[in-house]
């Protein structure tokens, strides 16, 4: 009787828990008061209609029998589904399920059926959570652009008359910009030539929910071409049957990347080239493709044209691209791409030559826990792996006419989340390495999560060749003023870059890597980001350090202005790589700026934007 006392105790307090609104006026039994323990539950029970008692009599000493139990029992596993409780009720209710399931089994009641409900209800908690996690990122993004629509629109529409047939003929200005952007940097070079520099663009924009084109002028002291003029736009559309079409210009991102990362499609292109007659550099970033794609949420067709030389200065000066994939430049890029329950694929084809790349992955998943094998292949004539050698020539680079992967992985969904896997790498057929993986996540809270990984990279022996260990602690926390990402690396071997034991390990071998980036919104009007990062090489005091300020002030809907400093000490910086969580790293928040470059003494910039 004490248990069965207990359990209805707990029972009350379970159900007290998922409360709702209700105007029902107070209980009244003759034999329990307000200043009772049990009072404000049975209360709850009563007017949320879980508890019926016929008369004003409450008999709470007495036993109840297994009609009485699964009533209860049954009532409050719907109000659970109902009312949506969160993990910490569920974890109420079930600790009450767990302690008296011997009691509930002689009333006839199967404990295991209710726990396996219970969990059911926190596993569509687990997903709801990670959803609001995915987007939560995108959520202020999608205000703010919101709020600039209607700005925008209000700006204009106190251009236009009141009367209807005035302002019916001048409605398209609703969707016609006139912006001007223009800034100047300072970097001093210890040489003469250190001078300020600028670069302005004055365009008009037409803009339409589905379609958007630029008609752009721009000019830079920096930039390989001083002068230009630029057309450009975007298209995306339906055309049926939840498929999308779209189309773009030059000067748009398209960025692709298939689920082991084993074939990446990026636009983005980097240059830097010296004059030797006058000794200047000159640099370059542009997403520098135009392509059409025709997609829906499973499967994907895309035809891109990359122009990766289309001035001819980039080959006749020797230039390196430094963000740019030279098997797919210069040629229309055919790419397939798919995700449909259990099979996920990317293929990418170059249209002039026979290289191809492509990765297959085979998905299953069984309850909270999801199995992945993956199989990838680099095809082509004289293609090479990535790195450079001593020499920095193309003859120094390890050639190949088929690179194969295979990738198997293994995630255990949740709260927390636990991966393992492996990666092997073979050149026509001979073995490169093994990567042995491991990864713990843990969400600390509604904002924030916490990641270890762990990589141990296995190579053959026979030849001479070390092994080594990778170590990744990542953390990010977010909310509606600040958003920081950290991460700590201690880089045994970078397995990008494994072409022997020359040059490319001084730079990719035996170092330690801490990353910062930080977003601060002060106000509606003002924010400040942050970036750092450090490389300091084990076998050396050598450092290579990044620092990144950036202050942003919104004078209103149509005029901003920022002010940045950067600071690079080592050599150029690819800052679209992949960092361990497979995300690019953007350390200047610019994704276009593909690579960061040598700075010692810094740069400032100073910019503004207007908007008519």
């Amino acid at each position: 009787m004490k248990k069965i006392t207990n359990l209805l105790f707990f029972l009350l307090i379970a159900i007290n828990i998922f409360s709702i609104e209700t105007t029902a006026s107070s209980i009244i039994f003759k034999d329990i008061t307000k200043d009772h323990w049990a009072y404000k539950s049975i209360e709850n029970l009563s007017q949320k209609g879980i508890l019926n008692i016929n008369g004003d009599i409450f008999n709470g000493e007495k036993g109840i029998n297994r009609f009485d139990m699964a009533f209860y029992l049954s009532k409050t596993l719907d109000r659970v589904e109902q009312d949506k409780a969160d993990r910490e009720d569920l974890i109420v209710l079930e600790h009450i399920v767990y302690e008296f399931s011997e009691e509930l089994s002689k009333f006839g009641f199967d404990s295991k059926t209710y726990l396996e409900r219970i969990n059911s209800f926190e596993d569509r908690i687990e997903e709801n959570k990670k959803s609001n996690d995915e987007n939560k990122e995108n959520l202020s993004k999608v205000e703010e652009r919101v709020k600039l629509i209607e700005d925008t629109i209000y700006r204009k529409n106190k251009f236009v008359s009141s009367e209807a047939g005035l302002s019916e003929k001048f409605n398209f200005l609703n969707d016609v910009n006139v912006y001007l952007k223009s800034n100047m940097d300072y970097q001093d070079s210890g040489t003469e030539d250190s001078d300020f520099k600028g670069a302005h663009q004055l365009g008009l924009a037409f803009k339409r929910s589905n379609y958007e084109l630029f008609l752009e002028g721009k000019t830079s002291d920096k930039e390989r071409k001083n002068g230009s003029l630029l057309i450009k736009g975007q298209m995306d559309t339906e055309i049926g049957k939840g498929f999308t079409l779209n189309f773009h210009t030059t000067d748009y991102e398209r960025y692709l990347k298939s689920r082991f990362n084993n074939v990446i499609y990026d636009n983005h292109n980097s240059y830097q080239y010296t004059i030797s007659s006058t000794g200047k550099t000159y640099e370059y970033d542009s997403f520098d493709s135009y392509g059409v794609a025709i997609v829906n949420n499973n499967f994907g067709i895309y035809v891109e044209k990359t122009r990766t030389d289309y001035d001819g200065v980039f080959k006749e000066n020797n230039a390196k691209a430094i963000t740019i994939d030279d098997s797919f430049s210069d040629s229309f890029n055919f790419i397939s791409q798919m995700n449909y329950k259990y099979l996920e694929a990317l293929a990418l084809k170059n249209g002039d030559t026979e290289n191809l790349d492509y990765e297959v992955v085979l998905k299953y998943p069984i309850k909270k826990f999801q199995v992945a094998l993956g199989y990838a292949e680099k095809i082509g004539t004289g293609r090479y792996i990535s790195g450079v050698n001593e020499s920095d020539t193309e003859s120094s680079y390890v050639k190949f006419d088929k690179l194969s992967v295979v990738n198997g992985e293994l995630v255990y969904g949740g709260k927390s989340n636990l991966t393992v896997g492996f990666e092997s790498k073979f050149n026509e057929g001979e073995k490169l390495y093994t990567t042995y993986y491991g990864s713990y996540k843990y969400n600390l809270t509604d904002s924030g999560k916490i990641k270890y990984k762990y990589e141990y990279i296995n190579r053959d022996k026979a030849l001479g060749l070390s092994d080594y260990q990778n170590h990744y602690i990542m953390v990010n926390i977010y909310g509606s003023k600040l958003n920081t990402y950290g991460a700590y690396n201690i880089i045994g071997l970078n397995k990008n870059y494994y072409v022997n034991e020359g040059k490319i390990y001084s730079l990719e071998k035996d170092y330690k890597e801490t990353l910062i980036k930080s977003t601060y919104k002060i106000n509606d009007k003002s924010l400040i980001k942050l970036g750092y990062l450090l490389r300091e090489m084990n076998a050396t005091t050598e450092k290579e350090e990044i620092k990144f300020i950036q202050g942003q002030y919104n004078v209103n809907s149509s005029t901003s202005v920022f002010l940045k400093y950067i600071k690079n000490t080592g050599d150029d910086f690819n800052d679209r790589r992949l960092d361990a969580d497979s995300n690019i790293i953007d350390v200047d928040f610019d994704s276009r700026t593909g690579v960061i470059r040598a700075a010692n003494e810094g740069r400032v910039e100073l910019g503004i934007e207007l908007v008519f």
